[in-house]
This record gives C-alpha cells, sequence and structure tokens, in this order.
C-alpha cells in the first residue's frame, strides 16, 4: 500500500484483516448464504441483519431503524425478528403481526435462531408465550403448544416451503 508519511510516498506492506460480521449484534452483511429461517405454527423468525433492513427499503420500522443505530445493551448476542405470519387457524388473530422483535420465548431469551428452536421444543403448562422487545406494538402472544408440531407440518405443506428451518452454522452464534 502506497502512503503519504512526512511529506512523501511512502510504500508499506499491509494486510487487512478479513472482515468478520458475525460478531455483530446486527450482522451488516451476509455472504454467500440463503437468508435464515425458522417456522413454527406459521410464525416465521429471521434474523435481523443488514440485508433483512435494506430490502425492508422506506417500508422499515422506525423501531428496526433504532436498534440498528443503537444496539440493545446487555448480554445480547444477535435479535430475532418475527418477519411474518403464514396465516392458519391456528394463529388466527395475530396474522398482522409483522417485523417485531423478539424478547423471549416461554421464559428464555432469545438471540438466536437455534434459541428460539429450544424455547418452543419445552413449556410448562401446554403453552407457549412469545414476548417481544419493549415499545413493539404487541407485548406478546401465547400459542397452544401440543398444536405446534401438527400446525408447522400443515403449513409447511399448504405454503409449499420445503423445510421448517435454515440455520447457518456459519451464522449462528452459540
Amino acid at each position: 500500500m502506497k502512503i503519504w508519511r512526512d511529506g512523501s510516498e511512502q510504500t508499506i506492506e499491509y494486510k487487512l484483516p478479513e472482515a468478520d460480521f458475525r460478531k455483530s449484534i446486527i450482522p451488516e452483511q451476509c455472504y454467500d448464504c440463503p437468508p435464515e429461517y425458522f417456522v413454527a405454527g406459521g410464525l416465521v423468525f429471521q434474523p435481523l441483519t443488514g440485508p433483512l433492513l435494506r430490502s425492508l427499503g422506506q417500508n422499515t420500522p422506525l423501531l428496526l431503524d433504532y436498534y440498528e443505530a443503537h444496539p440493545p445493551i446487555g448480554e445480547r448476542t444477535g435479535l430475532i425478528l418475527l418477519s411474518m405470519i403464514l396465516p392458519d387457524d391456528y394463529n388466527r388473530g395475530y396474522e398482522s403481526a409483522r417485523l417485531l422483535l423478539i424478547d423471549e420465548i416461554n421464559g428464555r431469551e432469545i438471540n438466536c435462531l437455534k434459541d428460539v428452536k429450544t424455547a418452543l421444543e419445552e413449556t410448562d403448562d401446554g403453552y407457549h408465550r412469545i414476548r417481544f422487545m419493549p415499545a413493539e406494538s404487541i407485548i406478546h402472544m401465547i400459542l397452544d403448544a401440543e398444536e405446534l408440531p401438527a400446525t408447522t407440518h400443515r403449513i409447511l405443506e399448504r405454503y409449499r416451503i420445503p423445510k421448517q428451518s435454515f440455520m447457518n452454522p456459519l451464522q449462528n452464534k452459540d
């Protein structure tokens, strides 16, 4: 690389460090990888990423813009979004919910898609409780845990979704 120092041009050797976007709470880029997702009961969960935010363009909710500029402080390593709901009798009443950041599912803090999957595998009282981040338009959702597996299977078939999830091992943070 050529630089200008002390009034003259100098040549120095410098190797640029490789960018690791996985270290950011909202990864700016996700190269060579399809979008990650997890579908459960028609709810479509996705990690909040720079490419996803850019795809929303001017339709980006104000709260997502805020989180991009001011990520939450604390132990959080990632943000998961309820990006949309595929309508079904199971999720009736919630079908218009979209682009909401998840705080907890069944009392477990959610940082990645693996956390969503793990949290939905257990429940204490037969219901799944999804709590959203403060200031979201919806505070929480309550879904029947017993019906979730059959509903998910039905929705995957109805909407011709080949797999319940895609979780890139290179992108997931443990």
